[in-house]
């Protein structure tokens, strides 16, 4: 029975009732919990989870997701993980973590075979043409890697996941790839090649019923009315689209839709339609952002969590180990192991959420520093840098965010700093450096540089209207000097920025 209201959650799904597809796909989860069906259990938790993503539901879509690959991956069973690493692999997609939905993506298609589970294989390789066209997309705007690269391999991965859906003769799949392939070359500006595969996938998908891909495939039609230049088309069929995806809580599609719908309005000079279209998609995308936000804090707060547990339970086996060789006078083990409890001795001095050094790395390893640097004669400077008005990020866009932020900023600091450098959040919003082989006049550049990156980060990103900036106060080491009085001078010089206007450096000259 349980099976049967799995296979009743994917129907109702393909068929655009997502509501009614989430309802039996959870109630199916709560009977085969019990059931001893682990295979079972983990293929309709992958269903669960695409419902609740197409709801815009991504925090529960996420822990339903990564419950399905855990049990999948128990079970042994090659085609459940691949259906259950495909589901995950989507979802990271969503919410932006590219880089891990490849990854996922890729050992879905090595569980999968496109011979004996063609179906599969075909949806992973879609789902890997959409994912590659979201990498394609960064890579525009960072430059880090060539996009037209990205985009000749999204079309790839279209064209073979469309070639083995149709040789096993699944329509869903073949609309689905059809849809994903002609939108990879729409983006890459081939639409004359584009346009068949658009046409044969609507058709297959309105022949069998699959409302939520005909809607995905209007919404990419409409992209290529508007590359066609047929402005007036597309907003007809793109305004239709968007009331449709918001009757129906298709929040994923309503936003592509309300974009190109955006576009059109303003291509044809209808101001009044193109200012409604897009305070609808802001709003559909300040949504979708926090539960984002809200979805990447729970999967970093597990990620901790479970590295905590494994990182004490490592501890107290060390320490056991240790234990019966002293009683064995095994010294050479002896010594492994104390290795090995150092290295876990150095993650106690690490900011769990950040990963950078902590406040008791730096009480440590500061007095030290200060001493070699008095012993050989050679400068060192440190800086405390503050989130500028961090707690009305916090009160604004939620402490998911913050903690978003927060981890951003570490990066920034970490990409830009020496390899000898020290770097340490010491606080809530408080970063610590220490500069060895610095005095403060190359301080003082060295920060700037450090202010203007954070500044310049593209903070867009994770909320439209972000801006995070920092301020940075200097102290130079003087001989046998004691480090409360080096950080004591570096805060009140933080304090003299933040009165100074914030976003700037203190001492102003050195």
């Amino acid at each position: 029975m349980a099976a049967a209201w799995g296979e009743d959650a994917r129907r109702l799904l393909h068929g655009g009732e997502i509501t009614r597809a989430t309802a039996e796909a959870m109630r199916a989860v709560a009977v085969l919990r019990t059931a001893g069906a682990p295979e079972r259990l983990a293929v309709v938790l992958a269903v669960a989870a695409e419902a609740q993503a197409e709801a815009g539901n991504l925090d529960p879509a996420l822990q339903l997701a990564t419950e399905s690959v855990a049990i999948a991956q128990a079970s042994g069973d090659g085609r459940t993980l691949a259906r259950a690493c495909r589901a995950l692999g989507e979802l990271h997609g969503i919410l932006g973590q590219c880089n891990e939905s490849a990854r996922l993506l890729g050992q879905a298609l090595r569980a999968s075979s496109p011979t004996d589970d063609g179906e599969v294989h075909a949806h992973i390789l879609d789902a890997l043409c959409r994912n590659t066209l979201r990498l394609a997309d960064r890579a525009r705007q960072t430059g880090t890697t060539p996009a037209e690269e990205l985009q000749d391999d999204a079309i790839e991965h279209g064209r073979r996941g469309l070639e083995t859906a149709r040789q096993a003769r699944d329509p869903r799949a073949e609309a689905a790839c059809g849809a994903s392939l002609a939108l990879a070359l729409l983006r890459r500006g081939d639409l004359d090649r584009a346009l068949p595969f658009l046409v044969d996938a609507g058709a297959l998908a309105a022949t069998h019923g699959l409302r939520l891909l005909q809607h995905r495939i209007a919404a990419i039609d409409g992209e290529a009315l508007l590359a066609r230049g047929e402005a007036a088309e597309a907003v007809r069929r793109l305004r239709g689209l968007a009331t449709a995806c918001e009757r129906a809580g298709e929040p994923l599609i309503e936003i592509d839709a309300r974009l190109a719908l955006y576009r059109g309005a303003k291509a044809q000079d209808d101001f009044e339609q193109a200012l409604a279209a897009h305070e609808r998609y802001h709003q559909l995308d300040a949504q979708v952002r926090t539960d984002v936000a809200q979805a990447r804090a729970h999967v970093l707060i597990n990620e901790v969590e479970t590295q905590k547990a494994r990182l004490e339970a490592e501890k107290a086996r060390l320490e056991a180990e240790l234990l019966r060789l002293k009683s064995r006078r095994l010294e050479s083990e002896k010594r492994a192991l104390q290795a090995q409890a150092r290295e876990l001795d150095r993650h106690a001095h690490q900011d769990a959420l950040t990963g950078l050094w902590n406040r008791r790395h730096i009480d440590d390893e500061l007095p030290r520093l200060l001493a070699s640097a008095s012993a050989n004669g050679s400068p060192l400077a440190v800086a405390i840098g503050d989130i500028d008005l961090f707690k009305a990020i916090n009160d604004r866009y939620g402490h998911p965010t913050g903690d978003v932020v927060l981890c951003a900023v570490a990066d920034v600091l970490r990409d830009n700093c020496r390899p000898s450098d020290t770097v340490a959040r010491v606080g809530g919003e408080e970063f610590l450096l220490v500069l060895e082989g610095t005095d403060l006049k190359a301080a003082r550049p060295a920060c700037e540089r450090l202010r203007r990156a954070v500044e310049k980060h593209d903070w867009a990103a994770l909320a439209a209207d972000l801006q995070v900036t920092i301020s940075f106060g200097i102290s130079e080491a003087v001989a046998d000097g004691e480090a409360r009085d080096l950080l004591a001078n570096a805060d009140q010089h933080l304090y003299a920025a933040k009165r100074g206007g914030r976003n700037r450096v203190e001492p102003h000259s050195p």
